[in-house]
């Protein structure tokens, strides 16, 4: 949030952040730095408005991290994971989304899919020039093939780049064919 700011000083940002102890040092790294234009909402994002459970891993994780308190996922964690489940709001994205959007940034924890699936359904897409969103690739590509095929679908070029060798997680990056500032003006 701090590197967009510092980029586009003038930009407004829409944040959503479920997890209650990292929503807490959001708001408290948007007051400390005096961010104006900055709307915050407790709530997860996700393809339909409900309330939903949020695991909250506790201790020593599989990878040997022990201070997870920031992490959440509404997966379930492996088995020998502690966590702690919460029930959180969780809306559509495309509601809380204005009439245009510069950049939706995704990490959303597996609702991924989900959630570009209901913002090309919704028509949502539409008020979007570019996204960037964190996949993380399980078993089969199928999900991340699902994302892809629907962004293209919805006139995005999309790119893919895995931010480190031997990871399961692929950043997927779109930009529209031409944005509404590129587009020929028709009479």
């Amino acid at each position: 949030m701090l590197y967009q700011r510092w980029r586009h000083p003038t930009c407004h940002i829409i944040a959503l952040e479920p997890n209650p102890d990292a929503f807490a040092l959001l708001r408290r790294n948007v007051d400390d730095n005096g961010l104006a234009e900055v709307e915050l909402h407790p709530h997860a994002a996700g393809a339909t408005s409900a309330q939903v459970e949020l695991h909250i891993p506790r201790g020593e994780d599989v990878y040997g991290v022990t201070d997870n308190s920031l992490r959440a996922s509404t997966e379930r964690p492996p088995a020998g994971v502690a966590s702690v489940a919460i029930t959180v709001p969780c809306v559509r994205l495309s509601d809380v989304l204005p009439a245009r959007v510069d950049l939706p940034k995704l990490d959303v924890e597996g609702a991924e899919s989900e959630i570009v699936e209901e913002l090309v359904a919704s028509g949502g897409i539409s008020a979007v020039d570019r996204v960037v969103l964190e996949h993380t690739v399980g078993d089969s590509m199928a999900e991340l093939t699902a994302i892809v095929s629907r962004l293209e679908a919805a006139g995005f070029h999309v790119r893919l780049s895995w931010p480190r060798t031997g990871s399961n997680d692929v950043l997927v990056r779109a930009r529209r064919a031409a944005s509404d500032d590129q587009r020929p003006v028709t009479h």
